[in-house]
C-alpha cells in the first residue's frame, strides 16, 4: 500500500508539471509583452516597424521543438560533449525552466504542445491530431497572429490538417502519417511537402532540410514584420539517422540513399552543433530585422537523447546511457526549455 500510495503522488506530480507547461504561452506573454531585452552580445536599434509591432501589444512568437535533443546535451545544462553557444545565449539571457517534462515520444509531445492537453485527454490513435481539436495555432490565428509551422508534422492529414491547426504557411516533412518511415530523405535530398503536394526532387536535391527550412522562416518573417507572428519550427536534428551536415566535408559526395545503412553517431555533435547553429541565424535574423526586442523565442525539445548516444555531464562526474542515467525523479524524461 505503501508503495502504491508514493507511486500515486509521484505520477499526480508528473502530470502537474505537464499542465505548467502547457500554461507557459499564456504566462510568457504577460511576462515578455511588459518587458525589453536587454542585449548582452550585441544590440539592435529599435526601427519603425519594430515600434508599429510593439505598438498592438502582441509579440511575436517563434517557437523550437527539437527531435532527441535530451536535458544533457546544452552546455548550459552542464552538458560537456557538444557546442551549443546560441541555446547557451539564451539561458543566460532570457529564462531557463530546469523543470520541465515531456512525453515519452515525440508524436504525444507535440500533440501536448499543439493542444496544452495530456494524452489521455486528446488522443485518438497514434499520429492524429483530433479533428474538433483547438490548438495554439487557432488561438493565436484568432487573435491576428500570422502563422507557420516549419519542420516535422507526423500527424495526419497533410494540408487540411495543418490549415485546419490553425497554421497558414507550412514547410513540413512527413506530412501524412500515412505509414512510411520518417528516417528517408529526412536531411540531405529531402521529401518536404508544401501547398498540399510534395516538392519536385530537382527543388531538394542536393539540399539539407534544416537550411530549407530557415529559409522558409526567414522569408514568413520578411513578409510580416510589421503585424504579430506565430512560427513552430519543429526541427528534424538531431534525431537518427546520424549523417552529415553541410558544414562536414563528407556531407558533399554524401548519397542520402544509404543514410540508415551508414548512420553513424560520430555525426550526432555535429549535428547538435548545427541546429545550434540554426537558432543562432533565427536570432540574427530577428535582430536584422529589427523586431527582436518585440519576439518570444523559445526552446524545448518533444523527446529525449537517443538512449545509445553517449554522454558526459559535469555534475554526474561520468558517462552513462541515457537509459542508464536519467531514473532520477528531477531528471527522467526531463527536457530543456527556454525562453528568451
Amino acid at each position: 500500500m505503501l508503495l502504491k500510495k508514493i507511486y500515486t503522488q509521484m505520477k499526480t506530480a508528473v502530470w502537474i508539471t505537464r499542465f505548467l507547461f502547457s500554461c507557459i504561452f499564456c504566462s510568457l506573454l504577460i511576462c515578455f509583452t511588459s518587458c525589453k531585452k536587454d542585449f548582452e552580445e550585441r544590440s539592435v536599434a529599435a526601427s519603425s516597424d519594430d515600434h508599429a509591432s510593439a505598438l498592438s501589444g502582441k509579440p511575436n512568437i517563434i517557437l523550437f521543438v527539437a527531435n532527441d535533443f535530451g536535458f544533457e546535451v546544452p552546455t548550459f545544462n552542464g552538458g560537456q560533449s557538444y557546442s551549443t553557444p546560441n541555446l547557451n545565449f539564451m539561458a543566460s539571457n532570457g529564462i531557463h525552466f530546469t523543470q520541465c517534462y515531456n512525453h515519452p515520444d515525440g508524436t504525444p509531445s507535440r500533440l501536448a504542445i499543439l493542444t496544452g492537453k495530456y494524452s489521455f485527454r486528446n488522443y485518438i490513435r497514434w499520429g492524429v491530431l483530433p479533428p474538433n481539436a483547438k490548438t495554439i495555432g487557432n488561438l493565436l490565428h484568432d487573435a491576428g497572429y500570422a502563422t507557420c509551422w516549419v519542420g516535422k508534422w507526423q500527424l495526419n492529414d497533410g494540408d487540411m490538417r495543418i490549415r485546419g491547426a490553425g497554421f497558414d504557411k507550412y514547410l513540413v516533412y512527413h506530412p501524412l502519417n500515412d505509414g512510411t518511415g520518417q528516417r528517408t530523405n529526412r536531411y540531405k535530398d529531402p521529401l518536404l511537402y508544401q501547398n498540399g503536394a510534395y516538392l519536385p526532387a530537382s527543388a531538394t536535391q542536393g539540399k539539407y532540410s534544416e537550411d530549407m527550412f530557415f529559409d522558409y522562416v526567414s522569408k514568413f518573417i520578411d513578409s510580416n514584420k510589421t503585424k504579430p507572428f506565430f512560427a513552430l519550427y519543429a526541427t528534424l536534428l538531431p534525431a537518427a539517422p546520424w549523417v552529415p551536415t553541410p558544414d562536414d566535408p563528407q556531407f558533399a559526395t554524401w548519397n542520402s540513399n544509404n543514410d540508415n545503412a551508414l548512420s553513424n553517431r560520430q555525426y550526432f555533435p555535429s549535428m547538435v552543433k548545427y541546429l545550434d547553429k540554426t537558432v543562432g541565424k533565427v536570432i540574427q535574423k530577428l535582430q536584422d530585422a529589427g523586431i527582436a526586442n518585440n519576439t518570444i523565442i523559445m526552446f524545448t525539445s518533444a523527446t529525449q537523447s537517443y538512449q545509445k548516444n553517449y554522454i558526459y555531464l559535469e555534475w554526474a562526474n561520468c558517462y552513462r546511457y541515457k537509459n542508464q542515467y536519467f531514473q532520477s525523479r528531477n531528471k527522467y524524461a526531463s527536457c530543456c526549455l527556454l525562453a528568451w
